[in-house]
């Protein structure tokens, strides 16, 4: 499903203490239009590649379907899932970062329910006590869990992880088009995990 000239590749990583697969695309796609945008690039990881070649027969997370390219299209992408501490004790860790594509952002601050909303929070806590802003620049933006103004979690058990809902307005972008449906990713889902 990888775009003609398009190479994909697979590099292990670490992230905030958990392994993590990368994944890159390098060359340059024969066609590049905006009707060439594909959304089903898919990954099936086999036992062979994994410690110990484990039985996957019942995992169903084996396989991710859903990876995009776009091509000439304005794009809100978004990268890294937030965790706990080594230490479980509650207090969150790692990063938010938002790049853009063919977009940039006001050069004033973000103001959260004018140009972005987020929703999904845990009870008790609103989004700056867990993430505050480390940097914005044209056309990247990043949240620190450490910069959050109270970002320890009153219950942090594994089954008290959450999901938060980002949903982006045209307000938080200078050359926002006319039609802001146009835009790819406007809504996105950051996942908070917590251990036991």
């Amino acid at each position: 499903n990888v775009p003609d000239g398009l190479e994909m590749s697979l590099e292990k990583g670490v992230y905030n203490g958990r392994k993590v697969i990368e994944i890159y695309f390098s060359g340059k796609a024969s066609s590049h239009a905006a009707s060439d945008n594909v959304s089903d690039v898919t990954i099936t990881f086999k036992s062979a590649s994994l410690t110990g070649s484990p039985d996957l027969s019942g995992v169903t997370t084996k396989t991710k379907n859903d990876i995009s390219i776009f091509f000439d299209s304005p794009i809100i992408a978004n990268a890294f899932d937030v965790s706990e501490s080594t230490t479980i004790n509650g207090k969150l860790t790692g990063q938010i970062q938002i790049f853009l594509g063919h977009l940039t952002f006001i050069d004033s601050a973000l103001t959260l329910g004018t140009d972005y909303t987020v929703t999904g929070m845990p009870t008790g806590k609103s989004f700056s006590d867990l993430f505050g802003v480390q940097f914005k620049i044209g056309n990247f933006l990043q949240f620190d869990a450490n910069n959050g103004a109270n970002n320890v979690l009153n219950s942090h058990a594994a089954s008290d992880s959450f999901n938060l809902n980002f949903t982006f307005n045209s307000s938080a972008f200078k050359d926002a088009p006319d039609d802001f449906s146009t835009v790819v990713g406007t809504s996105f889902t950051i996942r908070c995990i917590l251990k036991d």
